[in-house]
Order: structure tokens, then C-alpha cells, then sequence
């Protein structure tokens, strides 16, 4: 590591930035509903909660019946840190008007329901999906905005926004949490309006929507229609874009909500696909990463933390610092072109240009700049 000691020169102390916005928190944490606190019960809601957790962490929905996994979920107990008890209040009843005749309560009130909260091992869980050449996906992942233009049969069409309150983005968003997967629906506010009309997202005008994406930051964009028909049956029409490729899929159910659900399922799954990286492919190899706008010594360890917390580098140190720029050699145990793909997710680092190559260099080096 050269000039390590010109750090405290070079940058001045100041307050951290928080997290990006795509970078998910409590992949390996989990909630379970428990009928008591017995331990048949709780190894139960181990099991269930490690579930969520492969699932969330390999980024495929099928993960607890693969049967590659099996041993890992008959060990659950085994990947757990922590755990407790946790219990909801109770839901607000009416209250019956009272009587001159009302008869006196025989019986108790029904306890709150119970909840296991547990935390798992990330080590532990990583290693052993690596050792199963499972898919493994960090915390750092592509943000998705969500266009969705609804027709409930009665003859007029709305788009769900972040701020509806509606059935259909509680449905979403519900689903994106069990999966991992962060996502944003529009505001819907002047500004979308002057931009979007609902007739553009229920005919998939994809130029337009992308045009209007832009002031979300969105690395992925799904645009989807829901559609009632006179059956009572629902069904969705979907596109996902990520940059030029583009997927579409149709899906339908009894109920909005399970054709929500079984649309951000799918969008989860082919996200995954294409960044989540699996194991034990990389070699032990090292790539350098020259990062340019850091000034400051908050700057140093928003990049530093963002580095160690991508899936697949095993250790982060610094080689180099100038004025405003710091070379961080990452040690890797997956592909690099897969660390590279997910670098530049959120909000903390992008692409920048650099110098051209010497030849005869052996060290793949890429060049960065830090976000605001």
C-alpha cells in the first residue's frame, strides 16, 4: 500500500453517508408466525425462516425445494445467530354498544400473535451455497421502477404510484420485500404527469416511460398493465428493461394480489439470473478499482464499506492515494465481470473513463467516480 500516511493530509473528517437505495438490508433476517414458545415449534419457524432467507439470497423463488439445499434446511438451527420473541398488538375490534342485560365476560381475551424474529449467519449461509455452487446475490442490487396501469372493468384505467395507498402497491411492495428486491413506484406527482399518460404505460410505450425514468435513477424498469375480465379472472401483461434487453411475460389469478405477487416473483427471478454470482468461480483473483471525487475522509469509508459489502470480494485494501482519487485492490472469489456488473448499482459509485492500458499489464484495472 503506497502513501497510505498522506490520508489524514489529504482528507478532512466529516459525518458518513448513509446507504444507497439499492443496497438491501436484512436479506438474512427473517419473521416467522409461531403458535408458542416449545421447541418443535421454534425449530419450525427456523426452518420457514431460513427458507425466506435462501430465497432472498440466491435470488430464486424455488430455492427451498431444491433439493441440493435440503441438508441446509434440515440444519437450520445451525445457521441462526439469534432469535426472539416477538408479539403484534392486538387488532382493534368494535366495541358493541352496551346493555342494561349484557352478560358478564366469561371468557379471557385471545393472546397477541407470536412472531420469531431471528437473524442468520451471512458467513455461514454463503459459504455453504457456494459449496453447493449456488447462486449467491449481495446486498447491492439494480433498482426497479415499477409503471403499472390498472383496468378494474369498470371502464376506467389508473396507475399505481408510491403515494395511492392502494391494494395493488401494498401488493408490491410486500412481495419486493420478501424477495429482496428493492422497488420504487412513480410519484405520480406534476412533474410524471407533464410526462406519462396512463394510455402510455397500458400500451407500453417504452421511450416515453424510460424518458420519464430517468429523474428516478432506476437500473430496471418493469411496465405492466392489470386487467380484469368477464370472468372475475385477472391478468397482467409485463415488460422488464434492463438497459437494451427487454423481457416480456403474462401471468393471471383469482386476485389482483396473486398476479402482483407472481409479477414481481418473476421480475425477481431474471434479475437474479443475470447478477447474482455463483461461487468459487473466480480464482482468488484481484482486480484494482481507481476512484476519483473522494475528498474527504468520509468519502474513504463510504467507499471502502460499499466495496467489503459486495457479494464476492473477500477482502478490499487500499493500494494507492492522491489528491482526490484512492485505488482499492479487491480481492475476489467470483468472475470479475460479475463484480463490475454490480458495482455500479445505487447510488455510491459509476463508471468513469481512464487511462488506456500499458501493455504487458497483468492487473485488470477500472476506473470510478463517487456520487454525491
Amino acid at each position: 500500500m503506497k502513501h497510505f500516511r498522506t490520508l489524514w493530509l489529504i482528507f478532512s473528517l466529516l459525518p458518513a453517508f448513509g446507504a444507497s437505495a439499492a443496497e438491501v438490508q436484512g436479506l438474512y433476517d427473517a419473521s416467522v408466525p409461531v403458535a408458542d414458545q416449545q421447541q418443535p415449534a421454534r425449530a419450525q419457524a427456523m426452518r420457514a425462516g431460513l427458507a425466506q432467507v435462501l430465497v432472498r439470497v440466491t435470488g430464486y423463488g424455488g430455492a427451498p425445494q431444491d433439493p441440493v439445499l435440503a441438508d441446509m434446511l434440515d440444519d437450520a438451527p445451525h445457521y441462526v445467530q439469534q432469535y426472539r420473541y416477538l408479539t403484534a398488538p392486538p387488532a382493534a375490534t368494535a366495541t358493541a354498544p352496551a346493555t342494561a342485560a349484557a352478560a358478564p365476560a366469561t371468557t379471557a381475551a385471545a393472546p397477541p400473535p407470536l412472531q420469531l424474529w431471528m437473524a442468520f449467519d451471512p458467513v455461514g449461509i454463503d459459504q455453504a451455497l457456494r459449496a453447493r455452487h449456488q447462486p449467491v446475490w449481495g446486498r447491492a442490487r439494480p433498482l426497479v421502477l415499477v409503471w403499472l396501469a390498472v383496468d378494474d372493468g369498470n371502464g376506467s384505467r389508473h396507475l399505481v404510484s408510491a403515494s395511492d395507498g392502494s391494494d395493488e402497491s401494498q401488493a408490491l411492495e410486500d412481495e419486493a420485500k420478501l424477495r429482496g428486491l428493492p422497488l420504487r413506484l412513480p410519484l405520480w406527482d406534476l412533474e410524471d404527469q407533464s410526462k406519462v399518460a396512463v394510455a402510455d404505460v397500458w400500451g407500453g410505450f417504452q421511450d416515453t416511460l424510460l424518458a420519464a425514468s430517468a429523474r428516478y435513477s432506476p437500473q430496471a424498469v418493469l411496465i405492466g398493465r392489470l386487467y380484469r375480465d368477464a370472468q372475475g379472472m385477472w391478468h397482467a401483461g409485463w415488460t422488464l428493461r434492463v438497459g437494451e434487453d427487454s423481457t416480456t411475460w403474462n401471468n393471471d389469478g383469482s386476485t389482483p394480489a396473486q398476479v402482483l405477487t407472481a409479477g414481481v416473483d418473476a421480475t425477481t427471478d431474471s434479475l437474479s439470473l443475470r447478477f447474482a454470482q455463483v461461487g468459487d468461480v473466480g480464482g482468488g483473483s484481484s482486480i484494482l478499482l481507481n476512484v476519483a471525487d473522494i475528498h474527504d475522509l468520509a468519502g474513504y469509508t463510504r467507499v471502502l464499506y460499499y466495496l467489503k459489502s459486495l457479494n464476492g470480494v473477500t477482502d478490499v485494501q487500499v493500494d494507492e492515494v492522491k489528491p482526490g482519487t484512492v485505488t482499492y485492490r479487491l480481492a475476489l472469489h467470483v468472475e470479475q465481470k460479475g463484480i463490475i456488473r454490480t458495482i455500479g448499482f445505487g447510488s455510491t459509485l459509476e463508471a468513469a473513463s481512464g487511462p488506456v492500458p500499458q501493455p504487458g499489464s497483468q492487473q485488470a484495472e477500472f476506473f470510478y467516480r463517487l456520487l454525491p
